[in-house]
């Protein structure tokens, strides 16, 4: 061993260049599973990078030799056997037999060598060979150069490599090991990524007489492996196997550590049970571990995912989201309730109404009056996706002696919006409603239901509340039958304008003005007449400059 390497062996330790070397194999894993401009891929290649730059520039320039299966820093011991195997594997199918990073390594240099690991060896070769894609890379690496010991003997490397043991071959898709990266993701399932972690490991090596401890598998590594597996598998029986093994592995994962594994899992599972080319059979099982999967805290990480700001994935997560329908749509609600961000409530609110159908049951059962800020979330969803089914159970709250105002008034929001037939007839009766408040409200939604039931409904109310002294719900009927827009509400209204005493003038007054107001906004020459007279006539000028602005809006 030249004095120069003996140097730098003194300052690095075996365990030192097993790490580095780690950090290179996770680059060139995360360029396989990653698109060029992923965020994760850089962030890996950054952090590989950094780890180099600062050991290079510690401990100086560090020279590998690749021969018998395996690395060595100056013909020592093997580096990291195991853990190394993929790394070497490529280095050899790309020709490399001597491999120096510098001092002075650049990033640029660093990236393109990662680059053409990850390149198919007949590709490289038309390229000019590693040597010819690293040379107007960067400075800092170099690659089987003339005149060192390794390129000496390149010969008897190869004639050692081919007599040695051999570098593992790959496992068969279906082997319970932990597969390496494919060159070609199998699934659009976007987490089949962030490798950076799942196999880290280090090294167990001896240093000055002492085995250093050699660490614990990375958490979630038994569950890529799996995946990948399952990913390939086309037997039915083994595919049960391997979902059994998922669960198996997820659940030794539950918690902070847990980290994208979940996630990943969650993927995979919703596009084997969407995806046309597998059998029936396995579309079932896989649909079955999806909703055990996406449960309790995975499906509030799946929520928070589809929430995301303007990412791919919070459109992949609300695709799932819409395929798990009502088994998500508990924990949409829930989410609903602790959002306080608008744009949040905004997107949840979106997937809840996109699954249609779907979540009626959960709205049914939402509807309950002992959790009366759970039920007024129900209730506007309700009205917001207008469905019919719902209508008895919203009548139910209306009947609900018990029920608060605010939950009630709601109700009727969702029954003006539902809009058909039963959800008048259900407002209609609601009119009479013993809390006053109700009425008023229920009087108030109505004027978004534009038929001539609803019309007959305002009127009969307008006429109790004139008869009972309830000036709010009379108020609320006359607004509400100027929004209803239908001619059939004319006398009624110009009534109000020509009555001439009732219980007191200032209470008279108001009802008059929004008289006045609602003509303006009722078709036909009648309504016009009457507005004119209304504004040319002595007496109360407030009433008369209101006929005036009513004449003005007519369209």
């Amino acid at each position: 061993m030249s004095e120069e390497r003996e140097q730098e062996a003194a300052a690095r330790s075996a365990a030192d260049v097993a790490a580095m070397l780690i950090e290179l194999g996770r680059a060139v894993k995360a360029c396989h599973f990653y698109a060029s401009d992923h965020p994760a891929r850089k962030a890996t290649l950054e952090r590989s990078f950094r780890a180099f730059e600062s050991t290079l520039a510690r401990a100086g320039a560090l020279e590998l030799d690749v021969s018998a299966g395996a690395l060595h820093v100056g013909g020592g011991d093997p580096i990291g056997r195991g853990s190394l195997d993929e790394l070497v594997r490529a280095l050899i199918e790309r020709g490399v037999r001597c491999l120096r990073f510098e001092p002075g390594l650049e990033h640029d240099a660093f990236v393109q060598l990662v680059a053409v690991l990850t390149l198919d060896p007949d590709e490289l070769g038309d390229a000019g060979g590693v040597k010819g894609a690293l040379a107007a890379a960067g400075a800092g690496v170099r690659v089987n150069e003339p005149g060192t010991e390794e390129a000496a003997v390149a010969d008897a490397v190869d004639a050692e490599v081919a007599s040695a043991s051999p570098v593992p071959a790959e496992p068969a898709a279906d082997d319970d090991r932990d597969l390496p990266a494919p060159k070609v993701q199998t699934t659009d399932a976007d987490p089949l990524t962030r490798l950076d972690g799942l196999l880290h490991e280090k090294a167990t090596e001896v240093e000055d007489g002492t085995l250093a401890p050699q660490a614990a598998p990375e958490p979630g590594a038994d569950l890529v492996a799996c995946l990948r597996s399952l990913d390939e598998c086309r037997d039915e029986a083994r595919y049960a196997e391997l979902l059994q093994r998922v669960a198996v592995s997820l659940d030794e994962l539950e918690g902070p550590s847990a980290g994208d594994e979940p996630y990943r899992a969650i993927l995979v599972l919703c596009s084997h049970a969407m995806e046309g080319s597998r059998s029936e059979r396995q579309r079932l099982l896989a649909e079955e571990a999806l909703f055990h999967v996406a449960a309790g805290p995975r499906l509030a990480d799946l929520v928070l995912r589809a929430c995301a700001d303007g990412t791919a994935g919070s459109v992949r997560a609300t695709q799932i989201l819409l395929h798990l329908g009502a088994h998500a749509v508990p924990h949409l609600l829930d989410a609903l309730l602790a959002a306080d961000d608008p744009e949040r409530r905004g997107r949840l609110n979106a997937v809840v109404i996109a699954m249609g159908e779907k979540t009626a049951p959960v709205l049914k059962e939402a509807l309950d009056v002992n959790d009366p800020q759970r039920a007024r979330l129900a209730a506007r969803l309700a009205g917001e996706l207008q469905n019919p089914e719902l209508i008895t159970y919203l009548r139910g709250i209306l009947r609900e002696a018990e029920a608060p105002d605010e939950l009630q008034r709601e109700v009727a929001k969702a029954l003006a919006r539902i809009g058909n037939a039963a959800a008048t007839q259900v407002l209609i009766e609601s009119l009479s409603h013993p809390s006053a408040d109700v009425a008023a409200g229920v009087a108030h939604s109505m004027g978004g239901v534009a038929n001539a039931k609803v019309v007959e409904g305002l009127v009969g109310a307008l006429r109790r509340a004139l008869r009972d002294d309830e000036l709010e719900l009379a108020r609320e009927s006359i607004r509400a039958l100027g929004r209803v827009g239908r001619a059939e509400a004319v006398p009624t209204l110009a009534a109000i304008l020509e009555r001439r005493s009732w219980i007191g003038r200032k209470r008279l007054r108001e009802l008059k003005l929004a008289a006045a107001a609602a003509l303006g906004r009722l078709p036909g020459d009648e309504a016009h007449q009457i507005l004119e007279r209304c504004a040319q006539a002595r007496g109360d000028a407030q009433v008369r400059r209101a006929a005036q602005t009513a004449l003005a809006s007519r369209p």
